[in-house]
């Protein structure tokens, strides 16, 4: 049916339609656009809640006005390219011996020229996009279709042997298929669900990179949702932890008795600010006595990346945190006096290392794997909780007690709704996110945890 034939009712249908497919598809590529790319967790999360694997029409529809937002309501420069490889490929003129490594090559350069990554995190994706190129075969671009994908990723990554690097049975070992069969026949260890997630998501990740460039296939990108079905019949995790959890932490010798108090006090405070902010133990890590200030007798924290050194995770992660009144009466304040007689920098200066950036592995890698862990063997944390958590507890404690969720994702670094009225609007004053902020109460006796003094 051509749209002449159409009636004048059918028409203004088919235009609300598109109107309801831009609007959404607009939504869900400004969510896409604030995520991480090295955020596994909700990078994860967005592709399973927004698309899923189901085949209900919402989980379609979501994905074809995903698609048609982004090939339709790019921004001028990207239409441009987009325009001139899709009239290239069109006369056949794009390359045909492109292959995946070259992607991977263009789509690293293109993050480096963003400045978007610290060392570590370029690193790190750098060698699982090396791993997902040899797990494919290093196919030719025209080649790398959903059946490919499909087929000779989902196959290998269910089976790819767990820290191949580490192990002497890999040892002088370059072909990854056969460390694939030496660990088959020697029963090793292979990727955990959750690191089989992290590279699902890195490769998500460059493949909607390369759709949008008109590199690849566009049914590509949907290639990996054969993994999402696995998970969402998985039991939702409750990350956050319990009062009793929370008690069994701060009330342990550790923090009662304070034994890091005056040394490796990322130990002591690192735990406990994150439970009273919110904060992400990168945010926390880099914190300055600078940005610790004192507005109308309000004191607060502001979080910011000026310095070239920070890496925060999206433009809302630039917030002002009021200090809750818990924390002052824990000493903090008197630790932040202490730390600025000695003249120094940050707030926590053991968390830098010898290259002079800031690393929070120090604090949250402790409390995991030392602290946390006794508990654990003690069955007084669950199995799955861990730093991040502290976050998932501040962010329920909100929703329990039925805080502003506004004010409160502001302090959290979720950013503004999404809706067209809340672009008029200008953030909440610092009274009014001290007065929301100091209504979390997690039920801890902090007359049990030791005081700064």
């Amino acid at each position: 049916m051509t749209k002449s034939s159409l009636t004048s009712n059918e028409i203004d249908d088919l235009q609300d339609n598109l109107n309801h497919m831009y609007h959404r598809g607009k939504i869900l590529s400004d969510m896409y656009e604030a995520i991480d790319p090295l955020d596994n967790i909700i990078l994860d999360d967005f592709f399973v809640m927004e698309f899923g694997s189901n085949k209900n029409y919402s989980s379609i529809f979501d994905k074809e006005a995903f698609l048609y937002y982004q090939k339709h309501h790019a921004s001028k420069k990207q239409s441009a390219i987009t325009s001139t490889l899709a009239v290239a490929q069109a006369q056949n003129t794009i390359s045909n011996d492109l292959r995946l490594s070259d992607i991977i090559d263009r789509f690293i350069t293109d993050k480096q020229l963003g400045d978007s990554w610290s060392k570590k995190s370029e690193d790190d994706f750098k060698a699982v996009l090396r791993n997902i190129n040899d797990l494919c075969g290093n196919p030719l671009a025209k080649d790398l279709t959903h059946e490919l994908i499909a087929e000779k990723f989902s196959k290998n990554i269910r089976v790819f042997p767990a820290n191949v690097k580490k192990k002497k049975e890999y040892r002088g070992i370059t072909d990854i298929h056969e460390c694939i069969k030496i660990a088959g026949s020697k029963k090793l260890t292979i990727l955990s669900h959750r690191s089989q997630m992290k590279y699902v998501v890195q490769f998500k990740s460059l493949l909607i990179w390369a759709e949008k460039r008109g590199l690849i296939d566009s049914k590509a990108v949907f290639a990996l949702d054969f993994f999402k079905s696995v998970k969402n019949k998985q039991k939702k995790v409750i990350r956050n932890y319990k009062r009793q959890e929370l008690e069994a932490i701060f009330y342990n010798d550790m923090f009662a008795v304070g034994k890091y108090a005056n040394k490796e006090q990322q130990r002591h405070w690192g735990a406990i600010l994150a439970l009273y902010t919110g904060a992400r133990a990168n945010e926390i890590a880099q914190i300055k006595l600078s940005e610790i200030k004192c507005k109308n007798g309000i004191w607060y924290i502001d979080i910011t990346d000026e310095t070239y050194e920070k890496r925060l995770k999206t433009n809302n992660s630039r917030r002002v945190i009021p200090i809750h009144d818990d924390l002052i009466s824990l000493g903090f304040l008197n630790y932040v006096e202490k730390i600025k007689s000695y003249k120094q920098e940050m707030l926590f200066m053991k968390l830098k290392t010898a290259s002079g950036d800031i690393s929070c592995r120090k604090m949250s890698d402790w409390f995991v794997n030392s602290f946390l862990k006794k508990l654990k063997e003690q069955n007084l944390i669950e199995e799955h909780k861990n730093f991040h958590s502290f976050r998932h507890t501040a962010i329920n404690n909100e929703k329990q007690r039925h805080l502003n969720e506004h004010v409160m994702r502001e302090i959290f670094g979720h950013g503004k709704s999404k809706d067209t009225h809340a672009g008029y609007q200008e953030e909440y004053s610092l009274e009014v996110k001290h007065n929301e902020m100091n209504k979390l109460n997690f039920g801890l006796d902090i007359s049990k945890i030791k005081r700064y003094e």
